[in-house]
């Protein structure tokens, strides 16, 4: 195959990749279960505790390319917790998850995502006291999907998350495998 050919090749499966996806808005309500925390130094201390919340969030996806692979950024989430108080996080987590879905035209599809992502900022208030501070330096997550096409341009959708780790500027370290947050929302499709 001469590089003219292969190069029309490519343009070919770029332009099939790029007509089909849709850029997506969505928003949807949030709870968060539980952290585990680990550090290591001389000794590995482990301690779970429950940090519960609760909170809407906003999302852009866009996808899927070739009827698998959707990438995701969250845009906004308010976090209201139960223990008291708030916390409001504009681009939290900035980074890029990644859904994977099976290549059908099947009205419930299950997912599976994975994504990694950097500092956050966040304004949080406990007491009346407002706080405002950067979270995990590196923020690695996954977790399963499911989701229903309601219309062409509208996808209700419940997720959970299983997989956790943060690693902290001062080189602290949190893990958690096993249910950490749970969602359930819908994502609209946007232009023509």
């Amino acid at each position: 195959m001469t590089a003219v050919r292969t190069a029309g090749v490519c343009l070919v499966l770029a332009g099939v990749a790029l007509a089909q996806p849709t850029f997506r808005i969505g928003t949807k309500l949030t709870t968060h279960l539980g952290d585990a925390w680990s550090s290591s130094g001389d000794t590995t201390v482990r301690e779970v505790y429950e940090k519960t919340s609760v909170g809407p969030a906003v999302e852009a996806s866009y996808g899927p390319v070739f009827g698998v692979l959707t990438g995701r950024l969250d845009l906004a989430q308010v976090d209201i917790f139960t223990s008291g108080g708030a916390a409001f996080r504009l681009f939290p987590m900035l980074g890029l998850d990644l859904m994977a879905e099976p290549p059908t035209q099947w009205r419930v599809k299950p997912y599976v995502w994975v994504g990694v992502r950097t500092t956050a900022y966040t304004q949080q208030s406990f007491s009346g006291v407002y706080e405002f501070y950067h979270d995990s330096e590196t923020h690695w997550r996954g977790g399963l999907g499911v989701k229903y096409r309601l219309t062409s341009r509208i996808d209700l959708f419940a997720e959970t998350q299983w997989y956790a780790r943060d690693t902290y500027w001062g080189g602290a370290m949190t893990e958690v495998i096993g249910l950490v947050n749970a969602g359930i929302g819908a994502r609209f499709a946007l232009g023509k």
